[in-house]
């Protein structure tokens, strides 16, 4: 319309009566009131279109305004997200040298609620704030404080804190407590820890191969440098270097391989410079210098999606592991390794999953503060099997069963961890996990 004559003012008064409804009512009774007033002869066919091409996009424009959170001009964006978990557990071990068992039954949940997003500049930022108290366990226990007991079992924690900073598609810039950054498995970490210090991701695509680079120096223990009267020690560090490939081979094969050095500074300040692996010493970090190697090759058969995957691990160190530990006799003790399968998927309504593999990991393999804490409960000199299967009710709702069996590999060597829930060492282990996820 060029003009507003008087009728399309009383129109205008009317149509904004109409819109102080909800976004269904506003457009209902708007429609209907047009509809009404060219019955009536007010306003023509013509002007009723125009009027209504007007409201549709002052509605639009309202809608859009209401549905979307003010943020600071620095912000480009803003994610919440959150995940939640109960979970019956049951393990069970066998003490060394003994027919004594220890059963645990135990029902747990979890929450974990994070906030994500973006800055100008190629910025972005991360918080998670997380239940459980450990590093490698973010469960709480059912009961465990007695009768809807809260506090404690129940604190909430900080688990991720993070600035990040990518200037390009190549290069990623990571500072504060942050998910790991490798490609790894569980044999060498558990994915509940979030490591705290600097990250550098690189990576360069082309059609037939992906190669990074991901770069970690981490915070391992504080210390104070100097004290009065003497007696302070240096922080220990943590260094991480990895360098990998993807490569995209015929019939949508990728085979991804990713070799990662892990080495320590100032590792005998954290506990001394003697593992022993029993109660004596066994969270020491001393002569460690891990070399990893995970792999997966991944295709599908037919529809289903299949992914063949291992990880090797050696600690080059590990003879002067033992050696410190008065140990030479098992002076070979320094190997790990990890290989499965796994079937399906599980992102959507009606997907499942089906994985199995065999795990070994020798006394002097590994450092025995990142390992599992759940599939062989934190331990090392320690070999078995693993079954999962799982599947997703809805896109929000995931039901997971987990199976782990598993026994000493040396029955000389002792297999007790600091982070194990069971106590001891032991000759045999098992463990039942029935899950039930669901997303925020």
């Amino acid at each position: 319309m060029k003009q507003t004559n008087w009728k399309v003012k009383v129109v205008l008064i009317a149509l904004g009566a109409a819109l102080c409804g909800g976004t269904a009512a506003r457009a209902q009774s708007a429609d209907s009131l047009l509809d009404l007033l060219v019955r009536k002869g007010i306003i023509t066919e013509k002007e009723m279109k125009d009027l209504k091409q007007e409201v549709d996009a002052d509605m639009a424009r309202a809608l859009a305004r209401s549905n979307k959170l003010k943020l600071p001009k620095f912000l480009e964006s803003l994610q919440l997200y959150g995940d939640a978990r109960a979970r019956f557990e049951y393990r069970n071990g066998e003490r060394q040298g003994s027919d004594d068992d220890y059963d645990r039954n135990r029902w747990r949940l979890r929450v974990r609620l994070g906030l994500q997003g973006e800055y100008r500049e190629n910025f972005f930022y991360g918080i998670r704030l997380e239940t459980g108290s450990g590093s490698r366990s973010t469960n709480l226990t059912e009961g465990e404080g007695g009768p809807s007991a809260k506090g404690g079992n129940y604190a909430i924690q900080l688990g991720r804190l993070y600035l990040g900073w990518k200037p390009s598609d190549q290069v990623t810039v990571v500072v504060g407590r942050q998910e790991i950054p490798f490609v790894t498995t569980s044999l060498v970490w558990d994915d509940d820890l979030n490591p705290e210090g600097f990250v550098e991701k690189l990576s360069w695509q082309s059609e037939k191969v992906d190669v990074f680079a991901n770069l970690g120096q981490f915070i391992y223990a504080d210390f104070d440098e100097n004290k009065f009267g003497g007696g302070g020690k240096e922080d220990v560090w943590m260094f991480g270097w990895q360098v990998g490939a993807k490569a995209k081979l015929p019939k949508d094969v990728t085979l991804t391989v990713a070799p990662t050095l892990y080495h320590y500074l100032n590792e005998n300040n954290y506990s001394g410079n003697r593992f022993t692996g029993n109660g004596a010493n066994n969270t020491a970090i001393n002569d460690l210098m891990v070399v990893e190697v995970p792999m997966e090759a991944a295709f599908k058969a037919g529809p289903v999606p299949v992914k063949i995957f291992g990880d090797v691990a050696i600690n080059t160190r590990g003879a002067s592991r033992a050696r410190a530990n008065n140990d030479t006799a098992h002076n070979d003790q320094y190997w790990a390794y990890q290989a499965g399968l796994s079937l399906g998927a599980s992102k959507k309504k009606g997907d499942w999953m089906l994985k199995a593999y065999w795990q070994h990991t020798e006394l002097y393999a590994l450092d025995p503060n990142l390992v599992d804490s759940d599939l062989f409960d934190a331990r090392l000199n320690m070999e078995g099997f693993v079954v999962q299967g799982s599947y997703n009710f809805t896109d929000f709702l995931t039901g997971k069963v987990t199976y782990a069996n598993a026994q000493d590999i040396n029955s000389a060597l002792p297999t007790l961890t600091g982070a194990g829930d069971l106590k001891n060492d032991l000759h045999q282990y098992q463990l039942w996990q029935a899950d039930l996820s669901w997303k925020f």
